[in-house]
């Protein structure tokens, strides 16, 4: 993660890159322009172009500066505040940022472009739960070994691996009947696997997916807030039973459909108090789940109609080569981590077809975010994005120009 340089280091590198001549490249526009820095006030930095062949930056235009200092990159954000001459003037940032991550720079609010989502969801509301989870339906991309479109066959693997990991297992489906229990009103309510007694294991021992699907205490007071308080006494009471009768560990690992949750795949380890579930047993469960809700989609066990929806109201608040920003106003969309989505990507009269996966979201009182990772592009729309946000001249990294030398300086910084 970059880390932020305010005050007084920040004026002691201005006055080093400033001393030392370093080379500063703007990127202002498409333009990426090489320069020098030659003052740096209170209210302004000011920057000298190496060449004169650049096109004079509009004033109040988005500049972003990229240089390294001591061989590490470093970046700020600013605005041209007026041009001279042959002195482009920016507004004094209030932060640098070093140790950079990321491979292509985000383009924030870019002038004509546009994106627009297509959501594969069902039309009609099921009578099922709705969960706060939201999982895509997708065809297995591995060999399974077997067909996944026959129940029977998925069925007859579920309980020959199940028996290898517990001594009772089972698959419980919503469809005839409610939620009774409180287990299953919590997997029902959250879509989130539950484990009894709660995962006390390290958190990178479980794989992402898992890891972040997993009901925690918190979960269980998220979801108690907005439909039942009582739950979270109800949970620590089941807690305290299960200690003092040394019960067997349990899972419950929901089957989502988008968001709703239509049956859960339980196991139970066995007579021993102390045996536990080990992170590949609940990654099991997670993947045999999503293979089992395609498996019921495809043999027609839902009977929502499946449509496309395009949904024109996101704002793409910036891009980038390897994916994009993007928000909508809370409640239009109900859209999970990890989920696929359809992308139509338009910069003026063009429109470039593309794949992303959400890979992070969150949210705000009044619009929820969600970070895009393109997963499917074809190459050549590849090409028409990257020379519309970076400009024709741009060479597949962040400092296009080899401007990065190393700044061979003993000098140190004593904060």
């Amino acid at each position: 993660m970059a880390q932020e340089i305010r005050h007084v280091e920040k004026e002691f590198i201005f006055s080093n890159i400033r001393d030392k001549r370093l080379p500063v490249e703007l990127h202002i526009g498409t333009q990426r322009i090489a320069t020098r820095l030659v003052e740096s006030t209170n209210r302004y930095v000011a920057f000298k172009p190496d060449r004169g062949d650049y096109r004079q930056p509009e004033e109040r235009r988005t500049a972003v500066a990229f240089f390294r200092f001591r061989g590490q990159p470093m970046t700020f954000r600013s605005r041209v505040l007026e041009l001279e001459e042959d002195v482009i003037r920016l507004r004094q940032p209030d932060v640098l940022h070093r140790d950079l991550a990321r491979g292509f720079e985000r383009i924030v609010n870019p002038e004509g472009i546009a994106v627009s989502l297509i959501v594969h969801g069902s039309a009609m509301t099921l009578n099922y739960p709705a969960s706060e989870m939201f999982d895509p339906v997708e065809e297995p991309q591995f060999d399974l070994g077997f067909d996944a479109r026959k129940i029977s066959s998925l069925l007859s693997s579920f309980r020959d691996q199940a028996e290898a990991l517990a001594a009772e297992n089972r698959i419980v489906m919503f469809r005839e009947r409610r939620p009774e229990s409180l287990p299953e009103r919590i997997v029902a309510l959250s879509g989130r696997i539950l484990m009894l007694p709660p995962w006390d294991g390290p958190p990178h021992g479980l794989s992402v997916a898992v890891r972040e699907r997993l009901a925690l205490t918190r979960h269980i007071e998220e979801i108690a807030r907005d439909n039942d308080p009582s739950l979270v006494e109800q949970y620590n009471q089941l807690l305290q039973q299960r200690q003092r009768k040394r019960l067997s560990a349990e899972v419950y690992c929901p089957i989502l459909y988008h968001q709703y949750v239509v049956g859960y795949l339980y196991l139970m380890k066995g007579t021993e108090a102390d045996a536990e579930f080990a992170p590949s047993d609940l990654e099991f469960l997670r993947s045999f789940a999503r293979v089992f809700s395609y498996s019921l989609q495809a043999n027609g066990y839902f009977s929502a109609e499946q449509q496309e929806q395009a949904f024109q109201e996101a704002q793409l608040i910036d891009i980038s080569g390897s994916g994009l920003l993007f928000s909508h106003a809370a409640g239009a969309l109900d859209l999970g981590l990890y989920s696929e989505i359809g992308l139509r990507i338009q910069l003026d009269e063009m429109t470039l077809p593309a794949k992303g996966r959400i890979m992070r979201k969150y949210d705000d009182e009044q619009r929820v975010y969600h970070g895009v990772h393109f997963s499917d592009m074809q190459l050549g729309h590849m090409e028409q994005l990257f020379d519309r946000i970076y400009g024709v001249d741009y060479r597949g990294d962040i400092d296009t120009r080899g401007l990065a030398e190393v700044d061979q300086s003993a000098e140190t910084f004593e904060g």
